[in-house]
């Protein structure tokens, strides 16, 4: 009895470490996370914030579009409410992944179909876990599937998908009417430059790495947006140490 007490000790104590060190790690990765408020970036281009994710709304003069879908339902339709955008007139979400923190107000964009990385198919139905035995879990069921290079039109609005694997194995980023690109979590930016985003949260690092090298050679790029972020206006500077 004393031998399984101890034995039960030990796996507990284990555990309570493991537990502790994956916190101390989240909170690490949080750290230099900062959203931007919700409002116009460029013509035609307005962020919103959710929580600790933005998402993107690109408009022509007949559609609109949103990249992502947040971390907070409730503080996305408030914010869409002060920006004056009915999200029954988005026709379509792309999303750049299938994290929680991107998918979370998806239900309010009731007429919008959704599009998403065929290799991030895998993390919604099941096949692979996110980290360890977790998964992560949607609340759509229908969508459509995305090859890279892939070319979207809706409206006036052009949309290309490129696979940039490594925080997840799907995801991905999109570029829009050749100009601007919105990148996910694919990256971060740190003073103006292009970073890996916290090991901590990404599946396969050494992709990242590759997928930042080739949407590093873009061209006619004049707007980045991430998700954690913020943007930079300033493509060119942001990859120099990428080509």
């Amino acid at each position: 009895m004393k031998r399984i007490l101890i034995i039960s000790g030990g796996l507990l104590s284990l555990l309570v470490l493991g537990v502790a060190y994956n916190i101390f790690s989240f909170m690490s990765a949080m750290r230099g996370m900062e959203t931007i408020d919700s409002g116009p970036i460029e013509e035609g281009v307005l962020a919103v914030k959710s929580n600790i994710s933005n998402l993107f709304i690109v408009s022509s003069s007949t559609e609109a579009i949103c990249i992502d879908a947040g971390a907070d339902l409730n503080q996305t339709r408030e914010e869409l409410k002060k920006l004056r955008i009915a999200p029954e007139s988005i026709k379509a979400v792309f999303l750049t992944h299938s994290d929680g923190d991107h998918v979370a107000a998806i239900k309010l964009f009731s007429n919008a179909t959704i599009y998403i990385s065929a290799d991030e198919e895998q993390m919604i139905n099941g096949k692979t876990a996110r980290k360890h035995i977790f998964k992560n879990k949607v609340s759509f069921t229908e969508y459509q599937l995305l090859d890279d290079g892939e070319h979207i039109r809706i409206g006036d609005i052009n949309i290309q998908a490129i696979a940039t694997p490594g925080h997840t194995p799907g995801s991905m980023s999109y570029r829009v009417n050749d100009k601007f690109l919105f990148t996910g979590d694919t990256l971060g930016l740190k003073d103006g430059k292009v970073t890996l985003s916290p090991s901590f949260f990404n599946m396969d690092e050494e992709s990242e790495k590759l997928s930042i090298q080739k949407i590093a050679q873009l061209e006619g790029v004049n707007l980045v947006c991430t998700s954690h972020y913020g943007i930079t206006c300033d493509y060119n500077s942001a990859f120099e140490d990428w080509r």
